[in-house]
């Protein structure tokens, strides 16, 4: 059995902890930018520019509260718990990296992030790596679902529980295009119109494993 506790650090305490270190590595980079011109944290904006990005930093704490309630519908036993934590783990994981690469993409482009019309093209980078968490939402609500037997019904099979974990494996893999779309794209130095448009294509390209491991991943659930 896998304990409430357990489930509680994978999809909510862990992600909270990304998202406070996080927040508090944009705001150190923030402060950078203070120390070299003055005044600079009291411009109009700044502060509300930082807000907008801890709210994006949040997200994955948000998802998680909407999978751990499919999560524990699960009933106990020996191949679902494997499952489970398998979610949980992979759950964990992802929410690391989407939400460091999105404090990487802000630290990498303070200067432009916190003032100036530069704040809009570093928002919609950052908004990849959500994008990519978005699949692995997608993914853990199907194997929830499929790893949730109705009540009095057949434990989860051996070869249904290896289809889902291998399922959960791909997801996995594919989180790693949250760091993947933040370094391509952070190798722009500049986000003025033109190479923008660069940029924003590097960090889709980024997307790309996520995409690909997520057709795996449905492929690997359908067989369960």
């Amino acid at each position: 059995m896998v304990a409430v506790e357990e489930l509680l650090l994978y999809f909510l305490i862990v992600p909270a902890i990304a998202y406070a270190g996080a927040a508090f590595w944009v705001r150190r980079a923030a402060r950078k930018n203070a120390e070299q011109e003055l005044g600079f944290l009291r411009r109009p904006g700044v502060l509300s520019r930082f807000l907008v990005f801890s709210v994006l930093f949040f997200v994955p704490v948000v998802f998680g509260a909407v999978v751990l309630p499919q999560v524990l519908r699960i009933p106990e036993g020996t191949n679902e718990d494997l499952v489970v934590r398998a979610l949980g783990a992979a759950w964990a994981t992802a929410s690391l990296l989407t939400v460091f690469s999105q404090a990487w993409i802000v630290v990498r482009r303070r200067d432009q992030a916190f003032q100036g019309p530069g704040f809009a093209r570093v928002l919609i980078l950052c908004v990849i790596p959500v994008a990519i968490m978005d699949f692995m939402l997608l993914a853990d609500l199907i194997i929830s679902g499929r790893a949730d037997s109705p009540r009095g019904g057949p434990p989860l099979s051996d070869p249904a529980a290896a289809a889902l974990i291998l399922g959960i494996e791909f997801v996995s893999i594919g989180s790693i295009s949250g760091p993947l779309a933040a370094f391509l794209s952070n190798r722009v130095q500049s986000l003025e119109p033109g190479r923008f448009s660069r940029a924003l294509l590097l960090g889709i390209t980024g997307a790309v494993p996520a995409v690909v491991c997520l057709v795996l991943a449905l492929r690997a659930i359908g067989t369960a």
